[in-house]
Order: structure tokens, then C-alpha cells, then sequence
């Protein structure tokens, strides 16, 4: 590992970077997390190594069958924190369904046509 400020977590990987490093030549600097702080860490975290997951997925595959298939991996992951996670509320607007599974279309734009007239 380069020496440097960090700040991210703790995964396997890292521990054992940590661990074949020298204590007498090395300080290192660890805090544990609060529950504020590891919210906004973890979440990162989850979103980081999701995305690394996507991109081998799109590296794997065609254009309409990797779509298909980062989609399919994102509903299986809200899956898993709708089951998971029975106290959170995830009948809110934002939060009720899954992703689509229409050629992962989204939302680019919305805005009134310059020909629209009301009757």
C-alpha cells in the first residue's frame, strides 16, 4: 500500500495490505465508525463494488443482454434489503418497486412541448 490518507473501509482485502505491513516502520490510523458515519461509508462502499459488478457484467455481454442483466442484479440487491431490512418502508413512492425491466429505459427529460395548447 502507498502511504497516504485513506479514509475507506476496512474490507478483507485491505486488512491484509494492513496486516503485511512492518509496525515499526508503519503507523497505522484506524477509527471506528459511528452509526452516522457508516451509513454514508458503507453505502459508498456497496455502491462502488456494485459498480464494479456491472461493469464486468457490460464487459461480458451484449448491449441488450447486459442491460438485462445490471438490472436483474440491482432488483436481486433491493430484493435482498426488502428481506432484510423488515422495519424500513419501502412502500414509499420512491422505494415501491423495483427497477424496470423494460430495456432499462429512464427518465431523461420532462418538459411541456412548445406546441401544446390547451383546450
Amino acid at each position: 500500500m502507498k502511504q497516504g490518507l485513506y479514509e475507506q473501509i476496512i474490507n478483507n482485502i485491505t486488512s491484509q495490505q494492513l496486516s503485511a505491513l512492518d509496525p515499526e516502520v508503519y503507523e497505522i490510523g484506524r477509527e471506528p465508525l459511528d452509526a452516522e458515519e457508516a451509513r454514508k461509508m458503507l453505502s459508498n462502499y456497496l455502491a462502488m463494488v456494485t459498480r464494479r459488478a456491472l461493469k464486468v457484467v457490460r464487459e461480458q455481454s451484449s448491449d441488450e443482454e447486459a442491460v438485462l442483466a445490471q438490472i436483474r442484479i440491482c432488483n436481486e440487491i433491493i430484493d435482498t434489503l426488502k428481506h432484510t431490512s423488515p422495519d424500513f418502508d419501502f412502500t414509499s413512492p420512491k422505494m415501491k418497486s423495483n427497477l424496470t425491466h423494460e430495456w432499462g429505459a429512464y427518465t431523461k427529460e420532462l418538459r411541456k412541448k412548445k406546441t401544446y395548447h390547451k383546450q
